[in-house]
């Protein structure tokens, strides 16, 4: 079975799996949940350029909830941990892929130069109450039992740093496998435009 095949029909998926779809088509949204996906999120991808794309997050829907169905097979939830941005941050809805011309230094085109243009230095958040496991299980809202002042990330610098960055495509495309568990679930995987649009009707 090839992987528009997959992508076309969501009962061949085991419950819980991810399918990322790198587009620039905004009716890729609509074309998943017809299919019988569930639509979790987009991702917007800044370019040197600048240009602009988007990857859209589906999964197979889930057999009861999300953490039996995570217990069970291992899918329905993202992978938090491995794609982190430097291991500590949130993974966000915005990413940005380097001119192939940046090295030690970024080239003027590059996203992430024009983003820190725009925001100046800006220093890292801090003054958060948490619980005792830290800020990626902390609260913003504070309070309870075991709560502990967290000081913040104690970096600074432009904008760019909140967000993931890759030297190209492929690299933004092997972060993305981590997102969606595509190494340890078989069934999670990521297509493209194209491919979505060679689906027969």
């Amino acid at each position: 079975m090839n992987i528009t095949g997959r992508w076309a029909e969501a009962s061949r998926f085991a419950a819980g799996s991810h399918i990322a779809v790198f587009s620039h088509d905004p009716d890729i949204a609509a074309i998943g949940r017809l299919l019988g996906f569930e639509f979790r999120d987009t991702i917007l991808v800044l370019h040197p350029g600048p240009r602009t794309s988007f990857i859209f997050l589906f999964r197979a829907p889930v057999a009861g909830s999300v953490a039996e169905q995570v217990l069970q097979t291992g899918t329905g939830g993202l992978h938090i941990g491995a794609s982190r941005i430097g291991g500590l941050r949130w993974p966000t809805n915005l990413v940005l892929v380097h001119s192939q011309t940046c090295g030690t230094v970024c080239a003027s085109e590059c996203p992430a130069v024009t983003l820190d243009r725009q925001s100046g230095e800006r220093p890292a958040g801090g003054a958060i109450t948490t619980s005792n496991q830290g800020p990626a299980a902390g609260s913003y809202h504070g309070g309870g039992s075991g709560a502990s002042a967290w000081s913040g990330y104690g970096d600074a610098g432009g904008a760019s740093r909140f967000y993931p960055s890759f030297k190209d495509v492929e690299e933004l495309a092997s972060w993305v496998a981590r997102l969606i568990g595509a190494d340890c679930a078989p069934h999670s995987t990521i297509v493209t435009s194209q491919q979505v649009h060679d689906i027969p009707t």
